[in-house]
């Protein structure tokens, strides 16, 4: 087994795992930190990336060589503190060493969507002011090309894979590789390994004499006359002087990288989020979460290294705690990448959550007769199971887990359930933290019945990299977000919606509203956009633009205060409560439900293409695209039956009386597309898209029709 091959975990020092404490972390940059790391940890594992087929694994001096190359290489295309640079593409080795070589030298970095339309990347390309672009791979340097007229202040394309890439004639254009080594020409010495290594002896090393000359070659040669142990406390040496020099360079106060917001209601809001702020937010996740602190817990990077929970996750975490990321071959291959790996902790956004469940349901599906009825019996025993430990939870009013599960239920675990998990390499999880968007509870309920304990959390880009609030407890009872973190202050504020106080039914208005916060935990200011940093804040409090409650000391999200609907009978309803009902369906890929200033809710439903695929070819239906899938009749029967089954969970006034499925997947790299790069819907331009379908939900000869025919009973 791959997997067990690949744990030389025993191996990394309890004392890799450096016990930070936030108050320090608040003083101190992301130079400092990895300095502390190779020096601390210098031969330990830091993180594994795979490459032709196999993990290979680099150690924080590993690490710290790579970035210090890279580092060189701006200081010799002219990059100076302050300036930008922009990387795109998916989760990768290269995306980490460019960003932290540009935070040690005082530069600003920014990540671009890997799914940005072309329009997109010109946006933030003129609004961040980069002058050195990183791109993964050709297909995001013909994206920028496309635009690189435009963009007088870009000096410097990086092409971290150019194995693909022919006749390129721009002179900006240059490969990863070459980028981080020095010209032949400059290697003034006629023995690098000698000159660099009486230098250190003599204490008189130093690196930014000339950023081009000795040392550099020096660090891209491995001369065989020198021993491993020897090389090795040279290059920590050579390391630690280098990210000295940059930690004095560099405050805790200065910005560190720019994250960029969806953009649902406008072009995205670029926050500026300093060193330390980072630092020590993100150390509110390990604080909230003491598991975090345990050497060699492996995970798995593959969210976007631009969102600023893929950076926590890929960059900050290991730098602060036990957390060993592991790079795939490509996020297209993920399903092999958790296979392999095997991850122990798993960070994700409920749309991925849910992508698995389906693949795990697929297969399941797809199996002989008595393995289907095996499993099936095994999630009845699983759901009762789970329903009772919630219960206990309840009636002690503590978050522990009950000692025993039940001799069933751990049968059917063993029989059924691990299996169904080692197949897509949920096995070993210890802690799955799900955050990024409202997770559906029946989605939640799925993975806790399988053995998986997911936890949901609340966080904003605004927030630097801290968590707002989490569930803590092993299994928590899905339907809020937990306790709210260390370090943060919490109220909720008067919220209104054209003039009157938000209140669901059944609901006290009082008990509710926007969700404000107050503490060092956030972002310095958006982009040049001073207005819009100044609306953000009221009295010194952070206005996060959500609604909520508290349930006890737990939060309960409600919806975005500009999402509220009130319907033409005037009830006020949060649509993405009635989404995320719609969402815990395999075969619903994304809904957006209408009804401000109707007479009843509907909604438009984006099929999941490839679980609804599989379901049409286990019925031998004939289609010929999307299109004519989703036109399928027996299609629409099975969305209207999966609309049937989150209706009955819904009060009347919510429930979804017509839909209509577009004809088209939403795909965010076309451009205009009413999505954003995060496949977040922008409402305002489904509604333009798509007016005629909605319209035709509001026919006036159909309305008392569809009003009769799809409500269902009240609860």
């Amino acid at each position: 087994d791959e997997r067990r091959a690949m744990s030389p975990e025993q191996r990394l020092e309890p004392a890799a795992a450096a016990q930070w404490s936030a108050q320090q972390l608040l003083g101190l940059t992301l130079p400092a930190v990895l300095l502390a790391r190779v020096q601390r940890s210098a031969g330990s594992l830091a993180y594994r990336v795979k490459w032709r087929g196999l993990y290979r694994e680099r150690s924080w001096l590993e690490l710290g060589l790579r970035v210090m190359r890279f580092g060189l290489g701006l200081q010799r295309h002219g990059f100076q503190a302050g300036d930008r640079l922009a990387i795109m593409g998916d989760a990768c080795e290269p995306w980490l060493i460019a960003d932290l070589a540009c935070q040690c030298l005082g530069g600003i970095s920014y990540g671009i969507y890997p799914t940005a339309s072309v329009a997109e990347v010109l946006h933030q390309m003129k609004d961040g002011g980069a002058c050195l672009f990183v791109a993964e791979n050709q297909e995001y340097v013909d994206k920028l090309l496309a635009v690189a007229d435009q963009l007088p202040q870009l000096r410097t394309i990086i092409a971290c894979d150019s194995s693909a890439m022919f006749a390129y004639d721009d002179p900006r254009l240059i490969d990863f590789v070459q980028f981080c080594r020095a010209d032949a020409a400059t290697n003034v010495a006629t023995d690098v390994e000698a000159h660099v290594a009486a230098k250190a002896a003599a204490g008189r090393l130093d690196p930014f004499a000339s950023a081009s000359g000795p040392l550099t070659d020096a660090i891209g040669t491995e001369p065989d006359s020198t021993t491993a142990a020897t090389k090795a406390a040279l290059d920590t040496a050579i390391v630690s002087q280098w990210l000295q020099h940059c930690e004095q360079q560099v405050k805790a106060c200065d910005p560190a990288f720019i994250v960029y917001t969806s953009g649902t209601t406008g072009n995205p809001k670029g926050a500026l989020i300093s060193h330390g702020r980072h630092l020590a937010g993100t150390y509110n996740i390990v604080e909230h979460y003491p598991l975090l602190r345990q050497p060699g817990l492996r995970t798995v990077a593959y969210l976007p290294m631009c969102h600023v929970l893929g950076r926590d996750i890929a960059i900050t975490l290991p730098l602060l705690c036990g957390l060993v990321p592991h790079y795939g071959e490509s996020v297209d291959d993920l399903a092999t990448t958790l296979f392999d790996v095997a991850p122990q902790v798993l960070f994700t956004v409920p749309r991925y959550l849910q992508k698995f469940a389906s693949q795990l349901l697929i297969g399941v599906s797809n199996s002989t007769p008595i393995k289907r009825r095996v499993f099936d019996t095994a999630l009845r025993f699983a759901r009762r199971t789970v329903s009772q430990r919630w219960q206990a939870q309840s009636q002690s009013q503590s978050q522990s887990q009950p000692r025993t599960l039940g001799a069933r239920y751990w049968l059917a675990y063993q029989v059924a359930l691990r299996p169904a998990l080692n197949k897509i390499g949920f096995d070993a999880i210890r802690l799955l933290i799900c955050g990024g968007a409202p997770l559906p509870q029946e989605t939640m309920t799925f993975w806790h019945m399988l053995g998986v304990n997911v936890c949901e959390i609340y966080g904003q880009t605004e927030t630097a990299g801290a968590i707002i609030s989490g569930q803590r407890s092993p299994f928590p009872r899905p339907g809020d977000v937990g306790e709210i973190a260390t370090g943060i202050q919490c109220k909720l504020a008067a919220a209104h919606v054209g003039g009157n106080p938000i209140g669901i039914d059944s609901v006290d208005i009082a008990a509710e509203g926007e969700i404000y916060l107050a503490g060092e935990y956030r972002f310095d200011v958006y982009w040049q956009a001073p207005q819009a940093s100044a609306d953000s804040f009221d009295d010194g409090w952070l206005k996060t633009g959500d609604v909520g409650r508290f349930d006890e000391r737990r939060l309960k999200l409600i919806d975005r205060v500009r999402d509220f609907m009130v319907t033409a009978g005037g009830k006020t309803l949060s649509p993405t409560a009635i989404e995320n009902a719609v969402r815990a369906s395999s075969y619903v890929a994304e809904v957006m439900v209408i009804g401000h200033a109707r007479k009843y809710v509907s909604a438009l439903i984006e099929i999941d293409y490839d679980a609804v695929v599989e379901w049409a070819r286990g019925r031998g239906l004939v289609y010929s695209g999307f299109t004519s899938l989703a036109e399928h009749a027996e299609v629409q029967k099975l969305i209207y039956a999966e609309i049937d089954k989150a209706n009955q969970q819904l009060a009347r006034v919510e429930q979804i009386k017509a839909f209509r499925i577009l004809p088209k997947a939403l795909d965010p790299e076309q451009e205009g597309e009413p999505v954003t790069p995060t496949r977040k819907v922008k409402r305002g331009q489904m509604l333009e898209r798509f007016g005629g379908l909605v319209e035709s939900m509001y026919d006036a000869r159909d309305e008392e029709l569809l009003l009769l025919a799809t409500a269902a009973p009240s609860r």
